[in-house]
């Protein structure tokens, strides 16, 4: 009457098929003949206890709040956010996090101005809900109204602020996550281009030690210079900065500070820096780097460096230069590498001795270049590389 063999806990949870063939697939997924007893006949005789072992409540995580039925989940945890418990508090700000991924329940809690209530959880002392509070507010902030709920209010800013120096890395983490998401949407950047956030981030990561932290916040700077923030980055060394860490070990960082030396050298006093402090050798360095992201990011700063007539002699007594240009340009899978490279080629080329250079060892290898939408930039290099100076006669 009461087998070892069968599977109450199955059986419950899959009334709709029969008990047989669940006993039937277990028994093949483990391998184990199957048993014939009492239970396979109809009517079988019912075991009085389940000899499964019970589960003695629904929630048992000790690290969050138990949350109510629909509606009423949020209302309930944001009530729990000034609670007397500290760790009642911490409990609320971690179910809050786990709710608000859904993009339902997020927009519902920025109808219920709980990004509001955070304000002063960033300043708590206790390293927890601070972090906490900045994980949500970065959660919203992937949400355009989150961003506007954010900017809204002048002291959550303020105070986002403020623990950007936070002496816990683990809320620098996440407060400059929250940044780099706000600065996402061109609108919200401009807020925080005129707040004064890159000179605060400039400063930052000349100093910041954690490598996550500086990658967050180089990305978060490539979204905030793209109009007035260029000048205001070259304002304050972010050109210096930014060549200090073409240096660094790790490819990502690399690649970032890339990034950023592409927009700064896309302006007239930028691509004077770049000559003053020969940048291109330094280029020319990454671009013989194996990691790809790294060449496609320095192929774009040579191809913004190369546009003045100074940096064209410059760039022609770099004599491996032009090669790797070449070699780089015959990857036809990255079409973006090979478009800047291209087009990098072709501000080099108007220099008579590399056109001179390109003409004669490498015209057949451009003119077979596998380029699909990047035709148009392969026919001017060509052009260019094809010109002949006309000779007068007398």
């Amino acid at each position: 009457m009461f087998s070892i063999n069968r599977n109450s806990y199955l059986h419950t949870r899959s009334s709709s098929v029969n008990p047989r063939i669940i006993n039937r697939c277990v028994d093949l997924a483990r391998s184990q003949p199957t048993l014939h007893d009492s239970s396979y006949f109809e009517p079988p005789f019912y075991r009085l206890t389940s000899e499964q072992p019970d589960i003695p409540c629904e929630f048992v995580d000790p690290t969050r709040r138990q949350v109510a039925f629909g509606k009423w989940a949020l209302p309930k945890l944001r009530r729990e956010l000034h609670d007397e418990d500290e760790l009642v508090v911490i409990q609320a700000l971690r179910s809050i996090s786990d709710l608000v991924h859904d993009p339902e329940k997020a927009f519902e809690a920025i109808r219920l101005r709980i990004p509001d209530r955070l304000c002063d959880k960033l300043l708590d002392p206790l390293p927890p809900v601070r972090e906490n509070a900045a994980l949500i507010l970065a959660i919203l902030a992937e949400l355009a109204d989150g961003k506007d709920a954010i900017l809204r209010n002048d002291s959550i800013l303020e105070n986002l602020y403020l623990c950007l120096g936070d002496g816990q890395m683990s809320v620098r983490l996440k407060i400059a996550s929250c940044f780099k998401n706000i600065a996402t949407l061109w609108t919200t950047a401009d807020v925080l281009v005129d707040y004064g956030l890159i000179q605060t981030l400039l400063e930052i990561i000349d100093k910041e030690e954690d490598l996550d932290i500086v990658l967050i916040h180089l990305e978060t700077l490539q979204y905030l210079m793209y109009e007035c923030g260029k000048c205001v980055a070259l304002k304050n060394q972010g050109f210096r900065i930014f060549s200090k860490y073409l240096d660094h070990e790790s490819p990502a960082i690399v690649c970032k500070a890339l990034d950023c030396l592409s927009i700064l050298t896309s302006t007239k006093k930028g691509k004077k820096l770049a000559l003053e402090k020969k940048l291109l050798k330094t280029l020319n360095r990454l671009l013989h780097y194996g990691d790809v992201d790294i060449c496609t990011s320095a192929a774009s700063v040579v191809m913004f460096c190369t546009v003045k007539t100074r940096a064209k002699h410059a760039a022609a007594e770099i004599k491996p230069l032009p090669k790797r240009l070449v070699k780089l340009a015959t990857n036809p899978l990255n079409s973006t590498l090979q478009m800047f490279c291209l087009k990098a080629l072709t501000n080099m080329c108007e220099h008579p001795d590399v056109r001179k250079e390109v003409r004669e060892k490498y015209y057949d290898d451009l003119a077979n270049l596998q380029v699909g939408s990047n035709e148009v930039y392969r026919k001017i290099l060509l052009q260019i590389v094809g010109w002949v100076p006309h000779k007068w006669t007398m």
